[in-house]
Parts: C-alpha cells; sequence; structure tokens
C-alpha cells in the first residue's frame, strides 16, 4: 500500500521534525538514532513515539518514502536506475530494487515505463497547446 499524501503530515511536533530531517537529507542514508537525535529523542523512545503518530514503524516509513520520492523522479527524469536510488539514499541496487518491489509490486525499470506509455497521447488525439 503507498503512503497517501499527508504521509508527511504529523501532529507529533517532534516526529514531524524526524520526518522533514529525513526529507530534507534524503540523498543520505541516516540511522534510525541520528534521525532520532535531530528530532531530540532517544533513539527507543522515538521508535515507540514514531509508531504511535504514523502507524509505521520508522523503518517501514523510511524507506516507503523513498520509494516515493524514488517513482517521482523515475516519473520525471531520465537518470539511470543506480543514480535514481543513489538520490533518495540507497548505496546497493539490489536493496532499492528489492524495497521498491516490496512497495510497488513491480520493479524500477518496469514503473518507469508504465509511467511513460500511460503519458503518451492517445493516436489522433492532440495535446493542447500552450499558446
Amino acid at each position: 500500500m503507498p503512503l497517501s499524501a499527508d504521509a508527511l503530515v504529523c501532529a507529533d511536533d517532534r516526529v514531524a521534525a524526524a520526518m522533514a530531517f529525513v526529507v530534507h537529507n534524503l540523498g543520505v542514508r541516516r540511522s534510525r538514532a541520528d534521525v532520532a537525535r535531530a528530532a531530540h529523542l532517544d533513539p527507543a523512545y522515538f521508535s515507540k513515539r514514531f509508531l504511535r503518530a504514523t502507524g509505521y514503524t520508522f523503518s517501514e516509513w523510511n524507506s516507503r518514502i523513498r520509494v516515493e520520492y524514488a517513482k517521482t523522479i523515475l516519473e520525471t527524469t531520465r537518470l539511470q536506475i543506480m543514480e535514481v536510488a543513489s538520490r533518495v539514499g540507497y548505496e546497493d541496487l539490489t536493496t532499492f530494487e528489492r524495497n521498491f518491489r516490496r512497495y510497488e509490486g513491480r520493479s524500477p525499470r518496469e514503473h518507469r515505463q508504465s509511467a511513460a506509455r500511460h503519458k503518451m497521447p492517445k493516436r489522433g488525439h492532440s495535446t493542447p497547446s500552450k499558446s
């Protein structure tokens, strides 16, 4: 199940700060302890508080948010898959592809191909021109 549009909205200010920290440092893989410290929380307490506030473990949310951002990059650029993985904080292509498939049910390449097919105008239909 993909994250909803409110995946970055949280009533808990400390958890929201942690989420913002992750998103602003997306290309850098940070440990749970690093993120907890950025939110001024003890790592063990942070995990419990994050789960209570979001319904996700931090690890699951972190993986899902990276996949969501990767989808956007795949849909809007021609970057190689490894570069996309790197931009969302994965050092290992295999781990990126495994997580992507876990949450999206298809590979990053399949996602890009599907997105490209859906953006193509149908034959006989012109797209509106910009004046």
